[in-house]
């Protein structure tokens, strides 16, 4: 139930058949009733209709009110105190970005006692909710040039509105050079026999990643560089509607680098060679124009390594975690790496 786009992952986001249903539906823990329970005691809604969208990780729903109000209920389990914080820093986050930006990107409901998320324990299962208004338009169905240049003119727009919100100190993980040596290099290290690393691979990574953090480092001297970014772009991100291009699902945020979020995507977009030149033309063109500036070979070259190496620590940490890895995710992460080297 997951699929995974150039060297990353990322949830299914296509609706589920009936049959898909029926062999998930009996994880789910809360009957819709208990949903609507939960919901109604909390929010200032009424629930008519509970329907099931994922139960994976974690579980989704789609909520429609007796008002015909549509809403998408998230419930994240074994959360930690950190991990709420993070959820809330992001969603002031998307509060502040939705006031300024044209397009619709997903905005928290606050409970009746004005939180943003709210604890719910049963039979020692602890889970954070989040309830999200929904946004009724669709999954981008393929990249196109035009396409392209409207995600890099709302990231540029994003990023450029990020650059003047006033964060204090942040809760999300930190992307940066000292993350690149201290952590996601020893931890691959760890696991690289179950990566199955060639000796050569592993005789030239360690000089790339220093190459990348002294690059990184040089970029922490200029803070505006750097500050909460979605870090997640792939197509089942991307939704649109009537010519217009928006961005969902921004619960994996990290504090980082800006350009980290074109690295992302123009690593799915290096899965298409024949479009590769055009579409990254387009991205490129839309978020110069929306930022003012120019981004240099480099500064592209630097965050595809930096987006390589998070796909590569993700599948480290389920390794070291003895997590089910599949041999389709060991061998995406075993490219990521290998993409590093390659990038020169």
């Amino acid at each position: 139930m997951e699929t995974v786009h150039g060297n990353r992952k990322g949830p299914l986001r296509e609706p589920i058949s009936l049959n898909q249903f029926k062999e998930i539906a009996p994880r789910v823990r809360e009957s819709k009733e208990d949903i609507k329970t939960i919901l109604e005691e909390r929010y200032p809604i009424t629930v008519s209709e509970v329907q099931l969208l994922q139960n994976i990780d974690d579980q989704v729903f789609l909520i429609t009110s007796k008002k015909g109000e549509k809403y998408k209920f998230k419930l994240i389990h074994a959360p930690s105190e950190k991990r709420e914080n993070q959820l809330e820093e992001i969603a002031k986050w998307m509060g502040y970005l939705n006031e300024r930006v044209a397009v619709p990107l997903p905005s928290v409901h606050p409970t009746i006692t004005g939180g943003l998320t709210f604890q719910l324990s049963k039979e020692q299962d602890s889970k954070t909710g989040i309830l999200y208004h929904w946004i009724d338009w669709t999954i981008l169905k393929q990249y196109q040039t035009e396409n392209m240049r409207k995600l890099g003119q709302l990231l540029g727009q994003i990023h450029r509105l990020t650059k003047s919100y006033h964060h204090q100190e942040t809760s999300l993980p930190i992307i940066d050079s000292q993350w690149v040596l201290k952590k996601a290099l020893p931890g691959i290290i760890q696991v690289r026999e179950q990566l199955s690393l060639s000796e050569r691979a592993l005789a030239q990574l360690p000089h790339k990643m220093n190459v990348l953090a002294e690059y990184l480092e040089r970029q922490e001297s200029i803070s505006s560089q750097f500050g909460p970014i979605h870090s997640d772009i792939h197509r089942n991100n991307l939704i649109e509607k009537d010519g217009q291009l928006s961005l969902i699902d921004f619960d994996d945020a990290v504090f980082g680098p800006y350009l980290l979020d074109l690295g992302v995507i123009l690593n799915e977009l290096a899965d298409h060679p024949h479009s590769y030149q055009a579409w990254t033309q387009g991205l490129l063109q839309g978020y110069c124009t929306a930022i003012g500036e120019g981004v240099s070979e480099e500064d592209l070259h630097r965050h595809r390594e930096l987006a390589n190496l998070i796909y590569a620590d993700w599948i480290a940490n389920l390794l070291r975690q003895e997590r089910p890895v599949n041999q389709k995710k060991l061998n995406f992460g075993r490219q990521a790496l290998i993409n590093i080297i390659k990038i020169q």
